[in-house]
């Protein structure tokens, strides 16, 4: 017997935009914007794309598949993992404990 490699080899449904965007917890926008940079499958239009009665409908598996393929980690691969400088603050805290607001050569 042939185990599937995915989950929905054998349950291949249609999603809505807000059911991907609550199963991967993102909003519409980001999903949309996923889909024109063509970083996230293309939905299905089913029904004539001049009807308004028309609907998108995404691919479950081929959501899964997308998902299967995703490196591991935030900066995999990519030269974006390269440490920061520590941050210097305009206005150091005043570390002579005479009291707020003191600053060197202060006179109480």
């Amino acid at each position: 017997m042939k185990l599937p490699v995915f989950p929905s080899e054998q349950d291949d449904r249609m999603l809505r935009a807000a059911d991907v965007c609550r199963w991967l917890n993102l909003s519409e926008s980001t999903l949309y914007k996923w889909i024109k940079d063509d970083k996230f499958p293309k939905p299905y239009s089913l029904g004539d794309e001049m009807d308004q009665n028309s609907v998108s409908r995404f691919s479950k598996k081929e959501i899964e598949e997308w998902l299967y393929a995703r490196p591991r980690g935030k900066f995999h691969g990519t030269e974006k993992a390269v440490a920061r400088s520590p941050r210097v603050r305009k206005n150091p805290p005043n570390d002579l404990g005479s009291g707020a607001g003191a600053g060197p050569g202060d006179e109480a």
